[in-house]
């Protein structure tokens, strides 16, 4: 039986990623992966929405207005020891994820964007014939983590960042193929703790950290983000 084209098309290489440089072997780069592409309620509400993000190569001014790509840019700021406070400066100079840019890319674990991470709605459910969010994450797992694979195997990313820590386990299997057990190191802002995972398989660099979009369990502050890229240095280092 052949696939659903809306299911195979999210086995082509980079479905659902954002852009940047995907690097090679001689020039590895950092990668940084979402769970699945979001959409906020500023989107559809908004009568002059931010561009597409195709539309103008991804470029910096558009990513800079939704929180996760200001935080994106403070976290690789930080790995490169430079301020957070400085990100913009950073943000300018470096373009992470711009079309045609050099060091940076941007991608996501599931491929179809939704507001809420328990969302499924019905246009999904027609464009992909499966019933559930459930159903879908199963799919991917069986079919788009070995496609996420195989693009690393290629293009050997020097750090692979899943920002997700309750995914944890599907980026480990998306990364490596295979279980690897993922080290923790745990970082305290505030009273409150933030937990890193890392793992590492031959050369190969997992870094899982928690959600980069706000949030009390997410790296919500300017400190927790500067903890967390200093030890991502480290580790590349390592």
């Amino acid at each position: 039986m052949s696939m659903n084209p809306n299911l195979a098309s999210m086995l082509e290489k980079f479905d659902g990623c954002e852009g940047g440089d995907f690097g090679s072997i001689t020039n590895p780069t950092i990668w940084l992966f979402g769970v699945e592409p979001g959409w906020s309620k500023f989107d559809q509400k908004n009568p002059n929405p931010p561009v597409n993000p195709m539309d103008d190569g991804y470029s910096i001014n558009t990513q800079i207005k939704w929180i996760y790509n200001r935080n994106a840019f403070k976290l690789l700021a930080a790995i490169d020891g430079i301020s957070v406070s400085n990100y913009r400066e950073f943000a300018h100079e470096r373009q992470p994820f711009v079309q045609g840019s050099k060091g940076y890319f941007k991608g996501n674990l599931y491929p179809y964007a939704c507001n809420k991470l328990t969302c499924w709605p019905q246009d999904a459910i027609e464009e992909t014939g499966l019933a559930n969010k459930a159903e879908y994450q199963a799919w991917c797992e069986n079919h788009r983590f070995p496609a996420i694979k195989s693009w690393i195997d290629e293009h050997q990313p020097k750090l692979f960042i899943g920002v997700g820590n309750t995914f944890r386990d599907q980026f480990v299997l998306a990364v490596f193929g295979h279980y690897v057990e993922l080290k923790c190191q745990t970082i305290t802002i505030n009273g409150h703790n933030k937990n890193i995972f890392f793992a590492q398989d031959g050369s190969r660099k997992l870094v899982v950290l928690p959600h980069l979009s706000g949030g009390r369990n997410g790296l919500n502050s300017n400190e927790s983000i500067r903890q967390t890229g200093v030890f991502i240095n480290d580790f590349l280092k390592s």
